[in-house]
């Protein structure tokens, strides 16, 4: 966006018509320089910023519900955790199918399951490969995101519904 005009310029041009439903995340990613957007459709789209066209569309119908987060670490191999409305979280590897950097894949590696009320969010915990995510009931769940399991779960006592987690490192 260009902040000195109005919200409705975009500095791509028209507005892009990436998802048929709202979008509702959208995180970067540096190698090939693209933008990821989620949306309540059940999609992700990567949209490459150079070229400034769309390189993927990944139906996702893991999730039955719509996404609502997407989460995303690089340190080594990029790796992606789409967060929608159900018990479980999916892990992505996006990466080049090719030595051409305009091109990326959907695979899907597998779920973060274990939760007994939906998921309200979920972060990386530094570099290290542990993904945190907390349910409706105040519960964390630390994962080992290389094998998809659960390594420590943490009953927090809010008296409150919580909105989301915050992860410092």
């Amino acid at each position: 966006w260009d902040t000195q005009k109005t919200a409705r310029d975009c500095l791509l041009g028209d507005p892009l018509k990436l998802h048929r439903d709202e979008i509702t995340d959208c995180v970067e990613l540096a190698n090939p320089r693209c933008i990821i957007t989620c949306s309540m459709d059940r999609t992700i789209v990567f949209y490459d910023m150079n070229a400034r066209q769309r390189l993927n569309k990944i139906d996702a119908g893991k999730h039955e519900m719509g996404i609502r987060h997407l989460r995303i670490q690089s340190v080594k191999a990029p790796q992606m955790v789409s967060i929608g409305n159900e018990l479980y979280a999916n892990v992505w590897t996006p990466e080049s199918v090719s030595k051409r950097k305009d091109l990326v894949s959907d695979i899907w590696v597998g779920q973060l399951k274990g939760h007994k009320r939906r998921i309200i969010d979920g972060h990386y915990l530094g570099k290290a490969p542990y993904f945190a995510t907390i349910e409706e009931t105040s519960t964390v769940f630390v994962w080992d995101i290389m094998n998809l399991t659960c390594i420590q779960t943490i009953a927090l006592n809010f008296n409150m519904f919580p909105e989301g987690l915050v992860v410092l490192s």
